[in-house]
């Protein structure tokens, strides 16, 4: 007769597995296939003030305990944590819309490996327990991750694309066509990373926004001007405390909220230029490995010692001001491409563009998403990210007064009020 763990681990429950795996039994072979579960609920422990809990498996029981401590979870607690979180299940990782084919990122026999030497890895209980959850939530998924491809009508997204954003229609002819009618006629190819040089507020973000929606592909985006050391990229060691898996294995491992994950994500590394930190935590330091064709193929994460991963399918797109301050070897790995500066005219569609992106994001149906002729010429000589914050408390202010229309007087913001020196 199977044990309670035995049977578990036979409905392809990956959490049983890795229990059989850890003891040196095998796992039986699932009948149907796993789905992907959420593991994560809303609550606070009152030890150590963690929001977050996972669900473990231990001598055929399930239980739910805190992530950091450990603390385990009573049945009140629980009951209350599933009134506040939507569901303890997600349907199964689905393929993104449009086709597709498969790329096999990780390798489950690797991963397996993996867990029955953790003792040798590391020491720590707590690493210990992180690095189980995490392979466990690999194993309920393929290896593979969809690799989304260009719709049959493409040619014609990219000509719009090239039509709005007429500053980044080399970077559409040099780069995004090639790769695709690559892709389009059934072949495999690595787009080449590509570094986008220009003045800050000529809209290199927002056009890369718009590029990651036109391919209907994920976008991740790092802000650079902000990572101190390499751990964002590539993950935090587990001779660290707070270890933890880097952005790039977050992307192709579990994808982003509401969004599957793909093998080839667009990755925006903005600013790098701006990039700074102890050099001995190079923060470029990743980027050596993740742009060179053939280290992607085999990338690890430094929070997962002895696990590898695909990355050859990645989009990668840097933006820069300028190239000064960036080491000669991670510019030998990017196409560059230098931004002009847009036109008058170029500007004013551009702000017109970014009001009517705003107020879709804000799913405001019946808001007009145009803006008052009045402002046009204002709007144009703000910066995108400025103007796209102006815009946003722009419409509020409006549906505050009771519009579905702003006007010039909406977009007004005061400038700092002046400190007065107390005088005698």
């Amino acid at each position: 007769m199977m044990t309670l763990q035995e049977q578990a681990a036979s409905r392809g429950d990956p959490f049983a597995q890795l229990d059989l795996a850890l003891s040196g039994a095998r796992a039986p072979e699932s009948e149907e296939p796993t789905q992907m579960r959420s593991e994560a609920i809303v609550w606070t422990c009152k030890i150590c003030f963690c929001k977050d809990a996972q669900r473990l498996l231990r001598d055929g029981m399930w239980y739910w305990a805190c992530d950091t401590c450990g603390t385990k979870l009573n049945a009140e607690e629980i009951a209350v944590a599933a009134t506040q979180t939507q569901s303890f299940n997600t349907p199964s990782l689905q393929a993104p819309k449009g086709p597709h084919r498969q790329v096999k990122i990780f390798d489950h026999e690797q991963l397996m490996r993996v867990v029955r030497t953790r003792d040798a890895i590391t020491g720590d209980s707590g690493d210990k327990r992180r690095i189980e959850v995490t392979l466990a939530k690999l194993l309920e998924q393929d290896e593979a991750r969809p690799l989304a491809l260009p719709g049959p009508a493409y040619e014609a997204t990219l000509e719009e694309l090239s039509h709005a954003f007429p500053a980044f229609d080399r970077v559409i002819s040099e780069v995004v066509a090639p790769s695709l009618s690559i892709l389009a006629a059934g072949g495999f190819v690595r787009p080449a990373p590509v570094l986008l040089v220009g003045s800050p507020g000529i809209g290199k973000t927002f056009f890369l926004q718009s590029l990651a929606t036109a391919l209907a592909i994920p976008l991740v985006k790092q802000d650079m001007s902000s990572t101190t050391t390499g751990a964002s990229l590539s993950g935090l060691g587990i001779h660290w405390a707070n270890s933890s898996p880097g952005s790039v294995f977050r992307a192709l491992a579990f994808g982003k909220p509401n969004c599957p994950a793909v093998a080839n994500p667009l990755f925006l590394l903005d600013e790098l230029d701006k990039c700074a930190g102890d050099q001995r935590f190079d923060p470029l330091g990743p980027l050596h490995a993740l742009l060179e064709e053939e280290s992607a193929g085999a990338f690890e994460d430094e929070s997962l010692p002895g696990v590898t991963f695909n990355v050859a399918e990645v989009r990668w797109v840097a933006t820069a001001n300028s190239v000064r301050g960036i080491p000669a070897p991670i510019l030998s790995r990017f196409h560059i491409i230098e931004i002009e500066d847009p036109t008058r005219s170029e500007r004013i569609e551009l702000a017109e563009r970014i009001f009517a992106s705003a107020v879709r994001a804000m799913r405001l149906r019946e808001f007009a998403d145009a803006m008052p002729d009045s402002m046009l010429d204002r709007a144009a000589e703000m910066p995108p990210r400025e103007f796209k914050r102006i815009s946003q408390m722009a419409v509020g202010r409006a549906l505050a007064r009771g519009d579905f229309q702003p006007r010039s007087e909406d977009f007004e913001i005061r400038g700092p009020v002046p400190k007065h020196k107390m005088g005698f």
